[in-house]
């Protein structure tokens, strides 16, 4: 049984309440879009897609009696590709992953919400990581 709720907002200032309530839908998303970036200018020496790709696999497994473990299975692979990984598993439950880019002295900053997906290839589980990409590869990080 679906129970649909229904409101009537037909007043004289129908229109003034729903532009009111488009500006706060629009300001939450600014908020978010202001420090995502993505971009097709990227052209890493290594593939992105495979790097992320990698990064979803091993994330979505990450839990906390694994995470030391995973976060040196991480490292290694990522060494592999010249990228280094610092893995904060310091707090006991992670929200917000944090990837810092530093490209052609961009400084970009995203942050990705437990299960949503942004950047197609990205996806964090009821975990997060730091990933800090430093010079030597195809990112330099100046935080």
């Amino acid at each position: 049984m679906v129970v649909t709720e229904v409101v009537d907002i037909t007043s004289d200032n129908e229109d003034e309440f729903l532009e009111e309530e488009s500006l706060e839908t629009d300001d939450i998303f600014d908020d978010i879009l202001e420090n995502i970036v993505v971009t097709t200018t990227f052209v890493p020496l290594v593939s992105i897609t495979s790097l992320n790709n990698k990064i979803k696999m091993l994330a979505h497994e990450l839990n906390m009696l694994e995470a030391n473990q995973q976060m040196n299975n991480l490292k290694k692979l990522l060494q592999e590709e010249k990228v280094t990984l610092e893995l904060d598993v310091t707090e006991r439950h992670f929200q917000y992953l944090k990837v810092y880019f530093d490209f052609k002295n961009l400084f970009y900053t995203f942050f990705m919400h437990k299960d949503v997906y942004l950047m197609s290839n990205f996806w964090i589980s009821q975990s997060a990581m730091n990933l800090n990409l430093n010079e030597g590869s195809f990112f330099g990080n100046k935080c």
